[in-house]
């Protein structure tokens, strides 16, 4: 059998359109095996779960933005904005974070495990639970109010204007649902 090296070196160069870089570095005495994609994006292999996604909300999805799964084109997920305020499915399910900018009928990458980088986490600090916004596409350290759709997403691994991060840790949704009849409120796990 063959056997393929890494030596750990510095982070390459973004690679041209149509190829991808494997390089090796190490961090803290360990070595870390990455893919540097033809964007730019850095994939962490072993450690992130990425999907190949297509924007089909209307609208650009900008990097860090929180997405659900709305459909399918061919074989490719579609993707749009997840937002606590829907309530209910299939809007207010998040599955994962935009990790690049995503154009109106473009495809793009969005990772649902793993650790995603150079977010504006400032808001929140270092171990803060994150929640799907009920702004669209967003992120809250603060769990949203009733009746809003309240989804855990991650932790906060560090609190930095520009260089934030977030281990995804998406959990199954809590609805809160009310019944007006006679005033009864239950509170529904999952979906």
């Amino acid at each position: 059998g063959s056997i393929l090296s890494f030596p750990g070196v510095t982070a390459p160069s973004t690679p041209a359109a149509g190829f991808g870089t494997l390089y090796a570095v190490t961090l803290q005495g360990h070595t870390q095996r990455n893919y540097l994609a033809e964007g730019g994006t850095v994939i962490r292999i072993s450690r992130d779960q990425i999907l190949i996604v297509r924007n089909n909300s209307g609208s650009l999805i900008t990097q860090g933005s929180v997405l659900n799964i709305n459909g399918s084109s061919g074989q490719v997920p579609t993707v749009r904005l997840a937002d606590a305020d829907v309530i209910g499915p299939p809007q207010a399910l998040a599955v994962g974070f935009a990790i690049e900018d995503i154009a109106n009928n473009g495809f793009g990458l969005m990772i649902i495990s793993g650790l995603i980088e150079n977010l504006d986490t400032s808001g929140s600090s270092e171990g803060d639970l994150v929640y799907v916004s009920q702004t669209a596409g967003g992120f809250t350290s603060t769990a949203p109010s009733v009746p809003a759709f309240i989804q855990a997403i991650g932790i906060v691994t560090r609190s930095h204007a520009t260089q934030g991060s977030i281990e995804i840790d998406i959990v199954p949704p809590v609805a809160v649902i009310l019944d007006m009849s006679p005033i009864m409120t239950r509170v529904v796990l999952g979906i």
